[in-house]
């Protein structure tokens, strides 16, 4: 069975690899990377250093897109393995059940030299607890998903909005309407894939300290008061009318 080696930075383990074979520069080789969107295009920028420590290994990055990639890994590991990458990009979200169904399917990071958890002080612990089972490491963290509010400084002057204001949701939705008014309902000041993605619900779940499921995987808990309010607070930006909905 091919092994699969699950990566959330490449930079990482690509670093990692150079201390153990730096001064090899006859390493020869290619490496077919699956991934998508934004995650392929950073990939991608790390060809460059990393071809600068190995300037005959070809890496190829496939931007295969989200679901397609998820996809095609669940059935190469069904079948045995085939027709798979040598690297494959997972989501912590998602990661668990690839190690549930297939854990024959991807290489232990600590296998390797130097070996995975080296490098776990470089990442939040949190980041590692759907990446590891038992002592085996599956993947190498990406980042600490932060979440961010971006906003046009010029469209919210137009509108009068002082975004050092907005300190609740319904402010922003205040401030949302302020700017369709101003704008005759051109500019939307978010976008929700609704019944497509539940990245919002997500995030906002999460500042409240809860998800769909408990931490032992034992109990559906969407139903706790955090979550309710998250998705209270979806509905409310949706029928205020101030978010897009789309990818």
């Amino acid at each position: 069975m091919k092994r699969l080696l699950a990566l959330g930075a490449a930079l990482a383990l690509s670093l990692a690899s150079a201390q153990e074979i730096q001064g090899n520069p006859n390493l020869r080789g290619e490496i077919t990377v699956w991934s998508w969107d934004i995650a392929a295009k950073a990939l991608e920028a790390n060809i460059p250093g990393f071809n600068k420590l190995f300037p005959n290994v070809k890496v190829k990055v496939l931007d295969l897109g989200n679901q397609a990639t998820y996809d095609r890994g669940l059935a190469g590991c069904a079948a045995g393995g085939g027709d798979l990458p040598d690297v494959y990009s997972v989501e912590n979200n998602e990661a668990e059940v690839f190690w549930a169904r297939f854990p024959n399917c991807f290489t232990d990071l600590n296998t390797l030299q130097p070996a995975a958890s080296t490098l776990r002080n470089q990442f939040p612990a949190f980041k590692w607890t759907e990446l590891t089972v038992g002592n085996k490491i599956f993947a190498i963290p990406w980042d600490s998903g932060p979440v961010v509010m971006f906003y046009r400084r010029d469209i919210y002057s137009q509108a009068g909005v002082n975004p050092a204001t907005i300190r609740t949701w319904d402010d922003f939705i205040a401030a949302g309407r302020r700017i369709a008014q101003a704008t005759n309902n051109r500019v939307k000041v978010g976008v929700i894939a609704n019944g497509q993605d539940d990245e919002w619900f997500r995030m906002l779940a999460n500042q409240n300290g809860c998800f769909y499921f408990n931490n032992e995987a034992s109990a559906v808990t969407v139903n706790q008061p955090g979550c309710v309010t998250a998705l209270e607070t979806v509905k409310k930006l949706i029928d205020a009318g101030i978010v897009l909905q789309g990818g």
